[in-house]
């Protein structure tokens, strides 16, 4: 886990007696920098009920970074053994695309698997999670 380093300034000066002339907390030319953890991404995905019309429905999350955030999704399909990725889009926590999964006589299959991430405020990119691989009917 990144974290961003706290710095704490403020001038001191003393008087003839060796002690400060003011307290840091009142001093206005103090600067403070707060530690801010990196945002830190979770997600979940699951084929909604079994049978026809399925649904494979992922949940992100984020701890850490400065609020707004910017969620982003990727899903990669895999069709005869080549893996393909479908680029990053802007989303929000949640993410369902259409995924049969039942079992058909003739049928074709791909597999595929998500990939979320978050931007905070701050322009902080958080870990990159990605799911389990789902199969889909064609």
């Amino acid at each position: 886990m990144r974290h961003r380093l706290v710095v704490v300034a403020f001038a001191l000066v003393t008087c003839a007696c060796g002690g400060p002339t003011t307290s840091p907390e009142s001093d206005p030319r103090a600067t403070e920098y707060a530690l801010i953890p990196s945002p830190q991404a979770t997600a979940s995905c699951a084929v909604s009920f079994p049978g026809e019309n399925q649904q494979l429905n992922c949940l992100g999350k984020v701890e850490g970074g400065v609020a707004p955030y910017q969620y982003w999704w990727q899903y990669l399909i895999t069709r005869n053994g080549v893996e393909e990725p479908y680029g990053w889009f802007q989303g929000s926590t949640t993410f369902s695309i259409p995924c049969d999964n039942g079992l058909y006589p003739d049928a074709e299959y791909f597999f595929i698997k998500f990939q979320y991430k978050v931007v905070d405020a701050n322009t902080y990119e958080s870990n990159t999670v990605t799911s389990r691989t789902f199969r889909c009917v064609d």
